[in-house]
């Protein structure tokens, strides 16, 4: 079935059993989000932040990101609270910082745990 309309204003309940295909842009005016109840939802991303464990990523030091941290109040990379509520952000934008900031927690642990490993491989050659 194919149907052309300009503009038109249904009030009231659609209910579409199937797929709902939309070519161009889709506005969604107002959504009540407790109604809300996807299965899945798939996002197509770019960019994604593996480049974090590329040779030559700047990983900042753990004392950076907490001067950084006093100073903003938010994660460097990370846009502010004030910035979302105002602007808003992208679901797949915001899915990528998060996983970058993952990644490089993920880093800095490894090289806690390095240096853990050094400092007890220390004290235990002091202990002989």
């Amino acid at each position: 079935m194919y149907y052309k309309a300009s503009t038109h204003y249904f009030k009231g309940d659609l209910n579409v059993s199937g797929r709902i295909e939309c070519n161009g842009e889709f506005k969604v005016v107002e959504v009540n989000t407790d109604q809300i109840n996807p299965k899945d939802i798939k996002i197509n991303m770019n960019n994604v932040a593996d480049s974090v464990f590329e040779k030559g990523y700047d990983l900042k030091d753990l004392y950076e990101v907490e001067n950084y941290v006093n100073e903003n109040k938010h994660l460097p990379g990370v846009p502010s609270a004030a910035e979302i509520e105002s602007e808003g952000v992208s679901v797949s934008k915001m899915t990528n910082i998060l996983l970058e900031k993952v990644e490089e927690l993920t880093l800095h642990m490894i090289q806690l745990k390095k240096e853990n490993e050094m400092l007890r491989q220390t004290i235990e050659n002091m202990q002989k």
